[in-house]
């Protein structure tokens, strides 16, 4: 992610060519060319511009609609409907049933003529004497046409007690993972659109330097002709100031290619199909602030990186469902209650055809031999998958540890860069200062000019670079550290 700067190096002829003639008299001979401070204004009033494009502002574009982003948001959703589905399991289950059945006909055997029962209408108690007796006859119907409505709700005391509530806790385990994988997904998208936007920064600047460039070379060869039209100047002093001009020309296509497809990936990372035109908004740091100590830095990370934290998560997550899956090899207790509405009632003797309202409750205790392997099986499964997590995780300490220590250690060489640079740059503008002046008397040659002006030109470059290569470090070691 890293736009080199070599790209935009300069090849200068080094072969100095004396002048023919030095003037006698201190009177200026060509036109003054920029200073170094008029050189550095414009270059930074393209940077902190109002309403322009920040950092943040482009990690947030990029996060709203980053595929990764949306991805890790679906876990969620598996994971609520995870832990529904556990919650279901704590609530008694009730059933409710229907049912029609059409029985096939039946020959019943004849008792009437054997047996009949005899009745009377006299009341409850001794029967009077000269009461009538009625003599009638024994049947059993047979009733074809049988209804059934019942409701049945049933309990699992052992389940709830121990399995649902592990499922159920495996499930806001599995939730809570989710949720931390959209925060990494979230961080890691916004890192990555700051690392685009600072190349895009680097491009720009380097740009800025290139055009700027160009311009002097193009100043250098109108005063190289007027010196050589005043007899001050060789023409290979003009050649050398026109092979400058040619090569900054060069520089300028691959400085606008470089920022160019450095703008086509920052658009991209923040899902812009507009094409509408950035400003930088952001200045670039002149000073380093204060650095904790690498140790600070691994607590941190250790505490913070929410890729640890998931691992961590799922880890328990697996815990629960072995515990659950542990429980299916004990016996299931459970209660339950059943509600009927039938035509006829099988409870009622002799069945008669209408509706009665029964109902019965209880308590059932099972269990299968055959339950035992495969529970147990199944949690030696969910076991070995959380020793894995276990063991994942050491590894990503291991792999988060060496990621912190190289964004620190990136960070102290990127605050020594800007502080080298920053010297390096005051020495090339004050070389460059002394050479034009030297130039404008005529007293320099065109070539001595170009090789000051490559050397304040490497100069910027590096400065630049070590600006925003801070700011990357920057960013590498905030990832780093889960901040």
């Amino acid at each position: 992610m890293k736009i080199v700067p070599g790209i935009l190096a300069v090849a200068v002829t080094t072969t100095s060519v004396a002048f023919a003639q030095q003037p006698d008299e201190a009177t200026p001979v060509a036109e003054e060319p920029p200073s170094a401070d008029q050189l550095a204004q414009r270059l930074q009033g393209l940077l902190g511009r109002p309403g322009g494009l920040t950092a943040k502002e482009a990690a947030r574009r990029a996060t709203a609609d980053s595929p990764s982003v949306r991805r890790a948001r679906t876990h969620i959703a598996v994971a609520d409907a995870e832990r529904t589905q556990a919650l279901v399991g704590f609530f008694p289950r009730l059933t409710l049933t229907a049912q029609y059945t059409r029985l096939s006909p039946v020959d019943q055997p004849n008792v009437s003529g054997a047996f009949n029962l005899v009745g009377t209408a006299a009341p409850e108690g001794p029967i009077p004497p000269g009461t009538p007796l009625v003599a009638v006859p024994l049947t059993f119907p047979v009733i074809l046409d049988q209804y059934l409505l019942q409701a049945n709700l049933t309990v699992p005391i052992t389940d709830i007690a121990l399995r649902t509530v592990h499922q159920y806790a495996a499930a806001g385990h599995s939730r809570r993972a989710a949720e931390l994988e959209v925060e990494a997904a979230d961080r890691g998208t916004g890192a990555n659109a700051k690392l685009a936007y600072y190349d895009w920064v680097r491009a720009r600047m380097q740009e800025a330097v290139a055009e700027q460039t160009l311009a002097q070379s193009q100043t250098h060869l109108d005063a190289a002709r007027a010196l050589e039209a005043g007899g001050r100047a060789s023409r290979a002093d003009v050649m050398a100031a026109q092979a400058q001009v040619a090569n900054g020309e060069l520089l300028v296509q691959r400085a606008k290619n470089a920022a160019t497809s450095a703008l086509d990936r920052l658009r991209h990372r923040m899902r812009d199909t507009k094409a509408q035109p950035y400003e930088i908004g952001e200045s670039l740091p002149s000073h380093t602030p204060p650095l904790a100590s690498l140790r600070d830095h691994y607590r941190r990370a250790m505490r913070k990186r929410p890729e640890l934290e998931v691992l961590d998560e799922q880890a328990r997550s697996l815990e629960r469902q072995r515990k659950a899956a542990v429980a299916g090899s004990a016996p299931r207790l459970d209660a339950f209650g059943n509600v009927y509405y039938s035509n006829p009632n099988q409870r009622v003797f002799p069945q008669v055809e209408e509706f009665r309202a029964t109902w019965d409750v209880g308590a059932r205790l099972t269990w299968s031999p055959n339950d035992v392997p495969g529970s147990l099986a199944q949690a030696d499964v969910f076991e070995a998958r959380r020793a894995e997590l276990v063991a994942q995780r050491e590894e990503l300490r291991d792999t988060v540890r060496d990621e912190v220590r190289q964004a620190y250690f990136a960070l102290r060489d990127a605050r020594a860069a800007l502080a080298t640079t920053e010297r390096s740059l005051a020495a090339a503008e004050e070389a460059y200062r002394v050479r034009a002046e030297r130039f404008r008397y005529g007293r320099a040659s065109a070539v001595e000019l170009a090789d000051s002006e490559a050397d304040l030109f490497r100069a910027r470059l590096d400065r630049i670079d070590a600006q925003v290569g801070l700011r990357v470090a920057e960013v590498r070691l905030s990832h780093a550290i889960g901040r």
